[in-house]
C-alpha cells in the first residue's frame, strides 16, 4: 500500500506563511510520569500539600493584583459621573464606603437627545453629611440649638417628620431635609412627646416639616 505523506499545518505570520511541524507539542506532564497528559497533571497536582496549594494561591492572586485592578467595573462607568457627599470622586472611591453609611442613594440617567451632552450621575450621601446638612438648618431654632449643640448630639431626641416619627437611624428620611424643602420645626418636651405620639425613652420631641 502506498503510504500518504502527512501534510503540515499552515499558520499565518507578518511575514507569510509559515510550515509547522505537526505533533511537535510539549509535553511538560510528560515529565512526571506516565499516562496520559491531564492525569499525570491532576496526579501532580493531588500530590502538593494543602497548605503549599494555599500559599500558590496567594501568590497568584498577588501576582496578578494589578492586573485585576485594571478590568473595568461593570455597567457603563465611562459615561457615569459619581458623586460622595456633593463631591466628585472616581469610581474606585466608591468601595471605600461602607453599604451601612450611606443614607442616600440617588441616579440621574439621561436618555434621548439629552443623552449626548450629558453623563448619567450617581449621588450618594453619607450618614455624617447628612446629620451635619439638617443639624445646621434646625439649629438656627434656638430651643433645637439648646439641645442638640453640635451634630449627632441628639441621642435623647426623636425626630418627627411631616407627622412620621423616625425612632431610630433617622438620617435617610432626614436626607430630605435641605435649604429648600424646609419649612418649619418645632420642639416639645417628654410629656407632650408621650402624650402625642406615644413615644417613650426621650427627652424631646422635634417636629419637622418640609416640602413633598
Amino acid at each position: 500500500m502506498r503510504e500518504v505523506p502527512e501534510i503540515p499545518d499552515l499558520l499565518y505570520s507578518r511575514s507569510g506563511l509559515e510550515v509547522k511541524k505537526p505533533h511537535q507539542s510539549t509535553d511538560w506532564c510528560g515529565f512526571f510520569g506516565g499516562g496520559t497528559p491531564h492525569k499525570r497533571c491532576l496526579s501532580l497536582v493531588n500530590q502538593i500539600p494543602l497548605t503549599m496549594k494555599i500559599l500558590l494561591i496567594l501568590l497568584l492572586l498577588f501576582c496578578f493584583a494589578d492586573l485585576f485592578a485594571q478590568i473595568p467595573p461593570p455597567g457603563d462607568t465611562k459615561n457615569t459621573t459619581y458623586f460622595i457627599d456633593s463631591m466628585p470622586v472616581p469610581y474606585t472611591a466608591l468601595s471605600e464606603i461602607l453599604p451601612t453609611d450611606i443614607a442616600r442613594a440617588t441616579v440621574m440617567k439621561y436618555t434621548g437627545q439629552l443623552a449626548i451632552s450629558h453623563n448619567n450621575a450617581v449621588y450618594l450621601e453619607t450618614k455624617q453629611f447628612v446629620r451635619n446638612r439638617y443639624w445646621l438648618i434646625f439649629s438656627q431654632d434656638a430651643g433645637y440649638r439648646s439641645i442638640v449643640p453640635e451634630p449627632g448630639a441628639d441621642a435623647q431626641v426623636v425626630y418627627i417628620l411631616n407627622d412620621k416619627v423616625l425612632k431610630d437611624k433617622p438620617e435617610a428620611e432626614l436626607s430630605e431635609v435641605n435649604i429648600h424643602t424646609f419649612k418649619e420645626l418645632k420642639v416639645i418636651d417628654r410629656a407632650m412627646l408621650i402624650q402625642q405620639y406615644g413615644v417613650k425613652g426621650k427627652k424631646y420631641g422635634v417636629i419637622v416639616h418640609i416640602e413633598k
